[in-house]
């Protein structure tokens, strides 16, 4: 084999993207907001104002902490399987994570076309209002993945390829309302992200295996303004930076046909700047409709990885990823025909920002999807109960490749307030 061509394949590896990962967003945070189809900008009238619209914070008086679990299971399927490419090497490689690749008489591509995972994305927070402010924080995972696609039809061969990451937010906000019917919010996350990947092959000529993990630490802030533009309309708007988490990692290879190598690494993931308006509107006392436009800046990503130690296989990479930004179109309605029950319905559009030839099984499959949500509460003076569900599915046809994608979730929360 060539030298460049070893460098891409650890490059594939060690240059994870996440969301399962690069383009693929998490649907939010909340029982209650996500069952309104995540729109709620202009509604966050409750402890996960935090993450939709940290200005909703100053609807609420007093002391509460809230609690919600989004159960999410994703399935993709790519009909090209677990590729196992010929060399050379491109840059298509390594844009859709390939990790394996053969010298000659093996086969093209794995049968594995299918991967799925179960994952919990928690979220937990608490406000308090004093002085005119009300101040929150909290934790919350907007994203999570972990899945596995192995192969050991095919006499004499075994491939296996595994994936797993997640982003923790940790947040602190303040909000205010400034004069009677304009509010404005801030703050500050703390986002906690890591990855490691694993693949493993083997021929009857020789076995390979190769690895990386890394994990990182950044600062991201979240601003936000609500406006009653009548009695019964309200607008909210959210604005949230973008930053270059640096990871850092560990990288190996081994392959029986030359010397194993392995290095520390940094590499710089993209976590977009996101912004968005809504509107909120109360045609009667008892019904809430809103609508919300948000905005995902994935263009400025880029694979960027360092090793500290390079070497015939580990070598540096730094290129774009041809990602596309998306706009996400969400639609929510809330009915509560008493004081205690209330029944909400939602839908928004997902679209993929990850470029047709970065679109794989060891990347992502982030075809187009529409999600359709419900749920319902019960409230007593001083607890409420949320419960929802999402689904969604998507589905293309790209020369010759069939991609799906589809995503169910379970939704629970419970709030308790003073």
């Amino acid at each position: 084999m060539n030298r460049p061509s070893w460098r891409m394949i650890i490059c594939s590896l060690a240059c994870s993207r996440l969301a399962s990962a690069g383009g693929f967003e998490g649907p939010g945070l909340g029982a209650r907001a996500e069952s309104m189809g995540g729109a709620f900008i202009a509604v966050a009238d409750d402890w996960t104002a935090i993450y939709w619209n940290p200005a909703g914070l100053s609807q609420l008086h007093g002391a509460g902490v809230g609690v919600s679990v989004d159960t999410v299971r994703v399935r993709s399927h790519d009909s090209t399987g677990l590729a196992n490419p010929n060399l050379p090497v491109t840059n298509q490689n390594l844009l859709r994570g390939d990790v394996f690749f053969q010298t000659g008489g093996e086969p093209s591509q794995f049968s594995g076309e299918d991967s799925s995972f179960w994952t919990p994305l928690p979220g937990i927070g608490a406000y308090a209002s004093k002085w005119g402010f009300t101040f929150a924080a909290g934790s919350y995972a907007p994203l999570g993945f972990s899945y596995n696609v192995s192969d050991n039809s095919q006499p004499n061969f075994a491939a296996s390829y595994e994936s797993e990451g997640y982003i923790l937010n940790h947040n602190f906000s303040m909000a205010r309302e400034v004069i009677p019917g304009v509010r404005i919010g801030a703050g500050v996350n703390l986002i906690q992200a890591r990855l490691e990947r694993t693949a493993l092959k083997i021929t009857p000529d020789y076995n390979y295996s190769a690895s990386s993990n890394g994990e990182g630490w950044d600062v991201q802030g979240v601003f936000g303004f609500l406006v009653d533009m009548c009695p019964h309309v309200r607008a909210g708007g959210v604005y949230r930076t973008g930053q270059n988490i640096p990871l850092s990692g560990h990288a190996s290879i081994e392959d029986s046909q030359l010397p194993p190598e392995s290095s520390d690494y940094t590499q710089s993931l993209r976590n977009p700047t996101t912004y968005g308006i809504g509107l909120a509107w109360e045609p009667i006392s008892k019904v809430t409709l809103s609508a919300d436009w948000q905005r995902t800046q994935w263009a400025p990503s880029r694979l960027d990885v360092a090793f500290e130690q390079q070497g015939l296989i580990l070598q540096n990479e730094n290129l774009s990823l041809g990602s596309s930004n998306t706009s996400r179109y969400r639609f929510g309605t809330e009915w509560r025909p008493s004081t205690e029950w209330s029944f909400r319905a939602g839908y928004f559009r997902d679209p993929g920002a990850v470029s047709d030839p970065a679109e794989a099984l060891t990347n992502v499959v982030a075809v187009d999807q529409r999600f359709f949500t419900c749920g319902l509460s019960f409230t007593q003076p001083h607890w409420r109960l949320n419960l929802g569900s999402q689904y969604s599915s998507g589905h293309e046809d790209i020369g010759g490749r069939t991609l799906k994608r589809d995503n169910l979730s379970a939704l629970v929360g419970i709030d308790y307030f003073i």
